[in-house]
């Protein structure tokens, strides 16, 4: 009797617990457009720092200042260090150019490639937004050390994606990203990047730090600092091509 009584309050607390995961239909698209808008407004420019820090070598820092017109492109200019000054990357209609000072035209660039020797790709920099190329769905409320947090699950709409699946930890307050997981197309973990570092940018709360880390190479990951950003609705739509990148 008592072994019955244990299997019927197993099934009970089981569908207990289903039925407080069942979420409204639209949160997962709410949420991950919220935490787009979170990080980015829709039309800025933004100044940020990347540093690479890899074992046995010198860290690396680039300075760049980006302009992002959602819908329309993005564009990256480097400022610093001197060797890399006024080297530019294009990111319109789902491809990435890259232009070097001096040479005659753009080359265009894997969205997969890592970006300047980082553990980001070019995608994850170029591309402020993650609702229009992965459906969401809500799989539980975690907390991350002590935040309460929705967990997002990202399935790529279509194979031109870099990532296959993104698993992503959103603050239930601020609606933004503190844990993301980046998987590959096979489905292995690939990349974890932790955001923190919360202060008021462009008029709202965001995380000024992100760090990446690739799960196979030990003591190999890249900073990025949001040094500021500028919402700036007026930029004009002819900085977003590739005629461009050679002025």
């Amino acid at each position: 009797m008592f072994r019955k009584r244990s299997i019927f309050y197993f099934f009970l607390l089981s569908f207990i617990f289903k039925a407080i995961l069942i979420f409204p239909d639209d949160l997962a698209d709410r949420l991950l457009k919220e935490m787009d808008r979170a990080l980015f407004p829709s039309s800025f420019i933004a100044k940020m720092r990347m540093t690479n820090h890899k074992p046995v070598k010198e860290d690396q820092s680039f300075d760049m200042i980006v302009y992002n017109k959602e819908n329309v492109g993005a564009l990256m200019i480097f400022t610093s260090p001197p060797s890399e000054k006024g080297k530019k990357m294009l990111l319109v209609a789902n491809t990435i150019w890259f232009y070097v000072p001096g040479t005659s035209r753009a080359v265009s660039l894997s969205s997969r490639q890592p970006f300047m020797g980082s553990t980001f790709s070019n995608s994850d920099l170029m591309d402020s937004t993650m609702h229009d190329d992965y459906e969401p769905e809500v799989i539980a409320e975690e907390k991350i050390d002590v935040t309460d947090c929705y967990c997002l699950e990202l399935k790529a709409k279509n194979k031109g994606v870099t990532y296959k699946k993104i698993i992503i930890w959103i603050r239930k307050d601020y609606r933004v990203p503190v844990k993301i997981e980046y998987y590959t197309l096979s489905g292995k973990l690939f990349k974890t990047m932790k955001l923190f570092n919360l202060k008021k940018i462009a008029g709202i709360i965001r995380p000024a730090n992100y760090i990446m880390e690739n799960v196979l190479q030990k003591e190999t990951f890249t900073e990025v600092e949001i040094l500021g950003i500028t919402e700036k609705k007026d930029l004009k739509n002819s900085i977003f091509t590739q005629g461009y990148l050679t002025k």
